[in-house]
């Protein structure tokens, strides 16, 4: 004889995992399109400021403090180096890792102020395309030389821009 107790439970079990399943599968497809280029910077950014040329835009980025330290705020810096006919848009970047499964971990963006302020900071030439974020990595138990992947996504001139940056946690 079945006990009724146990199909309940595996009903509501059955039920909670098909939910989360659908979940997880609307979160990840909820990004709009896949980037027009991807492209792997060979740059450490985890331990100096790097520049960079997307098409005609020209980047400078930074991310401290150095050394990609687990646990700790991290600033990310991205400055046009010229001009701008239109702004970056759709600005999105997270952490994850390249050789372990660690999820993603996003950035918490402000365009045109540094990360702390209030939105109320006049824009200025200087900052007005300038993008802060701030994001952190956890600790891996498993190895203390993680290598995670900086992905960076942006859309500038209506083409989605996605740049991959390689670094060791244990730098």
């Amino acid at each position: 004889m079945v006990n009724p107790r146990l199909v309940l439970i595996l009903t509501i079990t059955a039920a909670v995992l098909l939910t989360y399943r659908v979940l997880q599968d609307f979160s990840v497809n909820q990004h709009i399109s896949s980037p027009d280029q991807v492209i792997n910077v060979p740059c450490p950014l985890q331990l100096q400021a790097c520049r960079i040329r997307v098409g005609d835009l020209a980047l400078a980025l930074s991310l401290s403090p150095r050394g990609l330290p687990a646990l700790t705020t991290l600033s990310l810096q991205i400055k046009p180096l010229e001009p701008l006919l239109s702004p970056l848009t759709q600005f999105e970047a997270w952490f994850e890792g390249r050789d372990m499964e660690m999820g993603k971990h996003y950035f918490k963006q402000t365009f045109g102020q540094k990360s702390g302020q209030e939105a109320s900071v006049p824009e200025t030439p200087s900052n007005k395309n300038t993008i802060h974020a701030t994001a952190m990595i956890p600790a891996c138990s498993i190895d203390p030389m993680m290598i995670w992947r900086l992905n960076i996504e942006f859309v500038h001139q209506d083409k989605r821009s996605r740049l991959r940056f390689e670094m060791s946690s244990g730098t």
